[in-house]
């Protein structure tokens, strides 16, 4: 036929069963034109642009090492995919940026360094600080003094709290929560240190050093302690912090004689008055003196208290602007 063209009432099968000639033709010239059975040639939309590919599959140690162009291999056992690449297998991955990275191809990926500082953090002596970002990546370690536990041995008079651990070397002033005990060894303290409790037999300890100045050195017979004199006095000003703490009267001393002498008398009205926190004016009341003139005001108030008590000067100064006295206090020693 005239270009190989076939009528469109031409039958494909004959009279005998058969395909006509002319249909059997063009069915092997369009078989030829296919890929053979199971090539795997995939031709894409674009065959001029990107040419063909070509699909294979199996385990990742069966690709080979020198693909044709256009080749395409799935690893079946590892997951991975590979391109020909100029005669070579390229491991077809994307690059990885952000928080985590990995180069184009690699199959390795990083984390990227938010802190610097490696390493073990925090000991008997220090506890670390620790710095988290909001995705919960650690961006800073540092270092503080812990406040509690033992602490290495110090210098010459350095002040330890061993919290009932153990020194690296003597030191000179220890407390011991577990025992409940204060050591002092081989020094000579400097400053003031105050109990809640006198301790009886505090030997060897000078006034100040007790919190009890001015007393006297006293014996039971068995231990040296520091005890009151039987006076007391204190320099005020009228403006002074009120209430003015005077000092602590034993239990059971009789109070015998308080005075206020008045140095220099206020110029405005104003008040004082000597007693404790439960009475200001138990001792020496507002109406016992006067402030506006100088002089001095005692009584007898023959007062003994059950407890270790602390006396108080309480001032209301009004609008003065001067005033200043002594107070004195004798009482049983």
């Amino acid at each position: 036929m005239a270009n190989s063209q076939i009528p469109l009432h031409f039958e494909i099968v004959g009279r005998d069963g058969k395909v006509n000639q002319p249909w059997a033709f063009w069915f092997n010239n369009i078989t030829a034109s296919l890929p053979p059975p199971g090539a795997g040639n995939v031709i894409d939309g674009s065959n001029t642009t990107y040419g063909q590919m070509t699909l294979f599959q199996g385990p990742d140690i069966n690709k080979g090492s020198s693909p044709s162009l256009g080749w395409i291999y799935f690893a079946t056992d590892t997951g991975k995919i590979y391109v020909e690449n100029a005669g070579a297998w390229v491991l077809e991955l994307p690059a990885f940026t952000g928080d985590v990275t990995k180069p184009l191809h690699s199959t390795v990926l990083t984390l990227n360094t938010v802190n610097a500082a490696v390493g073990t953090f925090g000991d008997q002596y220090n506890y670390p600080v620790i710095t988290v970002n909001e995705k919960g990546l650690v961006t800073n370690v540092s270092l503080e003094p812990s406040t509690a536990g033992g602490g290495p041995g110090g210098t010459s008079f350095s002040v330890q709290y061993n919290d009932g651990g153990i020194f690296g070397g003597e030191p000179e002033f220890i407390y011991n929560p577990v025992s409940n005990t204060l050591s002092v060894t081989n020094i000579t303290v400097g400053g003031t240190i105050s109990y809640l409790n006198r301790v009886p037999n505090q030997n060897n300890l000078l006034p100040i050093q007790t919190g009890l100045a001015g007393q006297v050195l006293t014996t039971n017979g068995t231990n040296v302690a520091w005890g009151p004199t039987g006076t007391f006095e204190m320099i005020f000003n009228f403006g002074d912090a009120t209430p003015k703490n005077l000092m602590i009267i034993p239990a059971d001393k009789i109070i015998q004689d308080v005075s206020i002498i008045l140095m220099t008398a206020f110029d405005a009205a104003s008040t004082l008055s000597i007693g404790d926190v439960g009475n200001v004016n138990r001792l020496l009341s507002t109406t016992d003196n006067t402030t506006l003139e100088a002089g001095t005001y005692t009584t007898e108030p023959a007062y003994k208290y059950a407890v270790n008590t602390q006396l108080t000067l309480s001032i209301t100064p009004g609008a003065t602007t001067q005033g200043n006295g002594l107070v004195v206090i004798t009482y049983q020693k």
